[in-house]
């Protein structure tokens, strides 16, 4: 017949031994009449076990316990010494390293079942768990486990081999931590980010792009498929592959979803090996493209305003020129001989006075030279008088007659003239500075 747990087929047993029902249950009777204690195969079989483990999983640094069929711990190697500050003389011949390295009852019956608990055939265990060493310190282990069978499936013991992944899952935290550093960056950002293999599959992409595209998920998707009735779609393909051929960064614009692009195709290479991925970044600058438009029509418009206004300034200089050359004719013909005649004809004052009208008309007259109202020297309208005067020869007396300011006054404004002509503490003549002055093309109208 066939055995429930070997699957293999038992030999009939003698009625005398189907009937023997108070024998311990840890004895079995052969075909022969043998009586075979499976306890003491048990111990032989742990035994074996524990050379194996001797001569290799200890240079292997990998833990290993074995327990006997009642669940009590045989064997503890070295490395389940050394990783959990327990000493084999702390807990074999019992199960005290289950209450040690699980302190929380639930989790130790959870962890017993899985190692002691009801099982077909000798199918083993995988599991993982925290362990709680000896000095406070909780370590991840991943856990194999395997019954050990008799040749009829009697169990006889169970081994567990133990690998430490404390540093791996420490290790996934970080890269975990990492990438969703990276993704909220990605996040953050204005630009459409995807990051494809070399095929064009999406691996990854931002909220922007997610946004944009109006799909929840971008994964697993070609980059190509995702963006329905883009226009170009081939340009983009084309410049996929010639950055994969390159191996350098393409960049250029294009159109989508009515938006203006400036999309760049970054090849990824890590360092001594070939394009594993690829970065593709497509910068909204629709906004730009139209204030530059803008700005273009502007700069054209305002070409147009210089033109008509360079026109309106020649249009002015011309009207100025033409101005001037009638004030000019108009001293001459009528102005000059009317003075003329009075001077021929007042007193010595008044052709003093008439002297300064001439001067002034022939001055006005005369486009090359310049009065002494310029910006530069900041002279009031009562220095101009005196200026004009003292320029024509006239005493300080005379000026003050002319005036009906006294000469002392005068000779403030003599000093006042000097200062500002930058003659102060100097022996030059104020009169002569005065005339080169008149005579200076620096000097304006007002």
């Amino acid at each position: 017949m066939l055995d429930p747990h070997g699957g293999r087929r038992r030999p009939a047993e003698p009625a005398s031994v189907r009937k023997e029902i108070h024998r311990p249950q840890s004895l079995v009777k052969t075909e022969g009449g043998e009586i075979r204690d499976l306890s003491k195969e048990a111990e032989a079989e742990i035994a074996r076990f524990k050379q194996y483990e001797q001569s290799l999983l200890e240079a292997a640094g990998i833990w290993f316990e074995a327990y006997d069929g009642n669940g009590r711990l045989v064997v503890w190697n070295s490395a389940a010494e050394d990783i959990s500050g327990y000493a084999r003389e702390e807990v074999l011949g019992s199960r005290r390293n289950l209450d040690l390295l699980y302190p929380v009852p639930s989790r130790r019956r959870a962890i017993a079942d899985l190692i002691f608990g009801k099982r077909t055939g000798r199918a083993p265990v995988r599991f993982e768990s925290e362990i709680a060493a000896k000095g406070g310190e909780t370590k991840v282990f991943s856990w194999y486990a395997s019954r050990l069978c008799g040749d009829w499936g009697q169990p006889l013991g169970t081994i567990v081999l133990g690998l430490d992944i404390s540093e791996r899952r420490r290790a996934e935290a970080r890269a975990k931590k990492t990438r969703e550093i990276v993704q909220a960056l990605f996040d953050a950002m204005a630009e459409l980010i995807f990051i494809t293999d070399t095929k064009g599959f999406i691996l990854a992409s931002n909220a922007v792009a997610a946004r944009r595209l109006r799909a929840q998920r971008l994964a697993g998707r070609r980059i190509f498929d995702a963006l329905p009735g883009h226009p170009r779609i081939g340009v983009l393909q084309a410049h996929f592959r010639k950055a994969l051929r390159t191996g350098r960064p393409v960049r250029f614009e294009d159109s989508y979803l009515g938006l203006r692009f400036e999309t760049t195709i970054y090849p990824i290479r890590p360092a001594d090996r070939g394009i594993e991925q690829v970065a593709v970044c497509a910068v909204d600058v629709t906004a730009e493209k139209i204030a530059e438009a803008r700005l273009s029509q502007q700069k054209a418009l305002l070409e147009e305003k210089n033109v008509a206004l360079r026109e309106m300034i020649r249009q002015v200089e011309g009207e100025k020129s033409r101005i001037e050359e009638r004030v000019v004719k108009n001293v001459h013909r009528l102005l000059l001989p009317l003075v003329a005649k009075l001077k021929a004809k007042g007193s010595r004052i008044d052709r003093t006075y008439v002297g300064l009208l001439e001067k002034a008309l022939r001055e006005l007259a005369d486009v090359r030279s310049e009065i002494l109202g310029a910006s530069d020297l900041r002279l009031t309208q009562k220095e101009i008088e005196v200026a004009n005067m003292i320029e024509s020869g006239l005493t300080s007396k005379e000026i003050g007659r002319l005036l009906d300011i006294s000469p002392r006054t005068v000779e403030i404004h003599r000093g006042n003239l000097r200062r500002k002509l930058g003659l102060s503490g100097r022996r030059q003549s104020l009169p002569a500075a005065l005339r080169r002055l008149l005579k200076s093309p620096r000097a304006k109208y007002v």
